[in-house]
């Protein structure tokens, strides 16, 4: 085979690899590794992957998952509700709290003419479980996704010269 003809081999590998199809694989190979910061994140925030508090004895794992389509790498958490939570918070306005006999949903008590606690039918509230404090997990992991993202895709271009020009 003449150098030439080993060239023409290795550039038409190498544009195979930056078609739309091998740009596929190579954004999905950029979304694996970007999507690790989310998990570094959530690692940062709570110790460990996972919200122990969810469901008694199955841990919900917080991670990051890419999907790649038309060309676009998209990064979201496995489990939304959970990542919701560390980053903004729990039950941080709005949501009421016990409700007792007598309590109106205006907060205030009903009474009769008399002053005395008026019955009034329970309202169905779901269980109060406190109010936490966002930790803006999400966000960490935004800004490292972003600052990252272009070093992580010139290093897969690089990579898939590398592939093509560096064999003997």
């Amino acid at each position: 085979m003449t150098d030439f003809a080993r060239l023409a081999a290795r550039l038409d590998g190498l544009a195979a690899d930056l078609s739309p199809e091998g740009m596929d694989r190579t954004l999905r190979r950029v979304g694996d590794k970007l999507a690790r910061k989310v998990d570094a994140a959530v690692v940062a925030d709570i110790g460990d992957n996972s919200m122990s508090g969810w469901r008694r004895g199955r841990p919900i794992p917080v991670k990051g998952r890419s999907t790649v389509r038309e060309g676009v790498v998209s990064i979201t958490p496995t489990a939304p509700g959970p990542a919701r939570v560390l980053e903004q918070g729990r039950n941080m306005g709005g949501a009421g709290g016990m409700a007792g006999p007598g309590v109106l949903a205006s907060g205030l008590t009903a009474r009769t003419k008399s002053g005395a606690v008026k019955k009034v039918r329970a309202r169905k509230v779901r269980r109060w479980n406190g109010y936490t404090q966002g930790k803006g997990t999400w966000s960490d992991a935004s800004d490292a996704i972003v600052s990252d993202a272009g070093r992580v895709l010139n290093e897969e271009k690089v990579a898939a010269m590398a592939r093509h020009f560096t064999r003997g």
